[in-house]
């Protein structure tokens, strides 16, 4: 979620992460994680396992390869020229046991059961944060990727196959 100060429409940058732990207490979050959560679709998230002055990226997805959600908040930030530029953030947690071998945090990948209770702006919002959970081990795998999927200028499917 961006800050309340005025974002570059050029370049408009938000905080991509919000810790579960510490989400109602943020002043960036507390607002949008009452009435302004949502699902965002994915198929695989990376993470990168630093090694000195070497950052090797991992692709991490669910055992199946089948897409997911994950945990966010959203809120409308305005640019510095006044025009309205919707940003979200993800919401993490401790990462799991195999993921902590590279990070710490993990997103939230939301159980198909909790989807709709996260979304639904009416619900207890107590009852919505306990949905917001580790995803165990057993469920998702990681394998090496290039390295050059770290940028956006490199297009090729080949870039997620496994090393």
């Amino acid at each position: 979620m961006g800050s309340n100060s005025a974002l570059d429409e050029k370049n408009p940058k938000g905080i991509i992460n919000a810790r579960a732990e510490t989400i109602t207490e943020k002043p960036s979050f507390r607002s949008a994680v009452k009435k302004h959560r949502c699902l965002v679709l994915a198929d695989s998230f990376f993470e990168w396992d630093r090694k000195g002055s070497t950052k090797q990226p991992y692709r991490i997805l669910l055992q199946d390869e089948k897409p997911f959600v994950f945990a966010g908040i959203w809120k409308t930030c305005q640019t510095s020229t006044g025009l309205d530029i919707p940003t979200f953030s993800i919401i993490t947690v401790p990462a799991n046991e195999q993921i902590n071998k590279i990070h710490d945090r993990m997103p939230v990948i939301l159980q198909p059961d909790y989807e709709q209770l996260w979304i639904d702006d009416s619900a207890e919002l107590n009852a919505a944060l306990e949905t917001l959970k580790t995803l165990p081990n057993e469920l998702v795998k990681m394998y090496e990727v290039f390295p050059r999927v770290n940028s956006y200028k490199n297009e090729s499917a080949n870039l997620i196959k496994p090393l």
